[in-house]
């Protein structure tokens, strides 16, 4: 009975014990397949573009090309790369290295300029040698002289000398009318009525006014003919 129980037991322990090598197994397998055998990055900073993209089908490596600025570097050699040189990249599947280079002389890569207001934004486009047209828009969001767009997108390459056009915020639209005779008027009808306009009051001030029912208007700045707006400042005097 006891060689029977032993038996048993040490078949049961052979079972576990393969089938935990074969799940060993598996999954160091599939580690490896997806993580894949890593080699260093290889250095492409100083190269010319040409160089660069044969050095990277010698390495089956594809590469992204992005144009950057430089007044210091030679038009169209590599001014730096991700990932840096020597860091480890996979050698099998879709390796993509991104590579900054200058562009050529003649051309220019586009600023962005949005969030600038006119004279950061025609700053920067001197420094880059393009000239600038700007015209402009009214607009809830953007502050008063500030960019909302630009004609060419920030990173695109453009010849040198080209001009971009700028939208240019000129800050909420405005009602304007002329102010009219309030005073005698009943406060509460011309409040509601200024209110209708988009003008608020800025001041309410209350006299004694003997002779007068309470909540008249007796006095009123600016006067009668005058250009408001919703920015305009409104004092109204009121008889209490």
């Amino acid at each position: 009975m006891k060689k029977v129980l032993l038996r048993i037991f040490f078949y049961s322990f052979a079972s576990l014990f393969f089938a935990a090598v074969f799940a060993y197994t598996v999954v160091s397998t599939m580690g490896i397949l997806i993580k894949g055998k890593e080699i260093k990055t290889p250095d492409f900073i100083n190269l010319s573009l040409k160089e660069a993209k044969h050095k990277a089908y010698e390495k089956d490596i594809r590469l992204k090309e992005l144009p950057l600025n430089s007044t210091v570097a030679k038009p169209e050699f590599v001014i730096s790369q991700y990932p840096l040189p020597g860091s480890l990249i996979k050698e099998s599947g879709n390796r993509i290295i991104k590579i900054f280079y200058t562009p050529k002389k003649s051309e220019v890569i586009m600023p962005d300029l949005s969030g600038l207001n006119i004279s950061d934004s025609k700053k920067i486009l001197t420094e880059n040698n393009l000239k600038w047209y700007y015209s402009y828009i009214y607009s809830d969001t953007a502050p008063i002289d500030y960019v909302i767009s630009q004609t060419y997108i920030a990173g695109k390459k453009i010849k040198k000398g080209s001009r971009v056009a700028v939208l240019i915020s000129k800050g909420q639209r405005t009602n304007s009318f002329i102010m009219p005779e309030v005073i005698g008027q009943n406060a509460n009808s011309v409040f509601s009525f200024l209110e209708e306009e988009g003008i608020k009051i800025t001041k309410v001030s209350y006299t004694v006014y003997e002779g007068l029912e309470p909540g008249i208007i007796i006095n009123q700045s600016p006067r009668q003919g005058y250009k408001i707006n919703n920015r305009s400042i409104i004092n109204i005097e009121v008889s209490e």
